[in-house]
């Protein structure tokens, strides 16, 4: 496992406290955005929309002491079998970690992540910063919390074989997160929901509905993100 430190020795966490107490699980991060260069300006920006980090933490350099990325899955095994992956971050206190809980559901490059206590047995309960600036910008849910995302998986069924088979041979050559082909099948769909009514007037500035799509192994359905 890779990490990459950010803070110098002298700036050690307020709290003498094992690791696992103060960082986080971030998952549904497309393969591109699992890196230290996008995870990390991308929580920098969220904690410093909020009043509550300003005030309170003025001499931290950063609200992140370590990004903690697993080793990379071979890469045909990486594009059949998941088209997301994840990170472990370590923040600077327990508190920042608490806080990034509820931030659950922030973009990370191009999807919304999904944040989580780093294991089953791990409690980061208690409250944390006031994350309501973000709720107000619709920058995360509403509802936040461990888990929570603003974008939803839906079903696509009764693809016809011939065009399943197809499309997954595009998938497994393709580049990591390469752009949508255009005219091609997942492109089509796109712009049919780009074009509903009311679509543009909510979203104005929206260029793709779709983030990713999931073939299952028989071609027949998949899954639109």
């Amino acid at each position: 496992m890779t990490t990459f430190p950010l803070v110098a020795a002298s700036e050690l966490p307020h709290e003498n406290v094992d690791r696992s107490l103060r960082e986080v699980y971030i998952g549904g991060l497309s393969w591109a955005s699992a890196d230290k260069d996008v995870v990390i300006p991308a929580l920098e920006a969220a904690f410093q929309e909020l009043e509550d980090y300003r005030n309170r933490y003025k001499d931290v350099k950063s609200p992140i002491i370590n990004v903690h990325i697993p080793p990379a899955l071979p890469f045909k095994r990486s594009k059949t079998q998941s088209s997301s992956t994840f990170v472990f971050v370590e923040f600077y206190d327990r508190l920042l970690a608490r806080t990034a809980l509820q931030l659950s559901g922030l973009r990370i490059g191009d999807r919304s992540a999904r944040i989580c206590p780093p294991s089953a047995g791990v409690d980061l309960a208690g409250s944390g910063l006031d994350v309501e600036p973000l709720r107000c910008s619709e920058a995360i849910p509403y509802c936040a919390g461990p888990g929570a995302q603003l974008h939803c998986n839906v079903w696509l069924g009764n693809i016809p074989a011939r065009l399943g088979r197809k499309e997954q041979q595009k998938m497994l050559i393709a580049a990591p997160d390469a752009e949508v082909e255009k005219d091609g099948f997942v492109q089509q769909i796109d712009d049919a929901i780009l074009a509903l009514p009311g679509v543009r007037i909510r979203y104005p500035n929206l260029a793709r509905a779709i983030h990713a799509f999931r073939f299952s192994d028989c071609g027949r359905f998949g899954f639109l993100e």
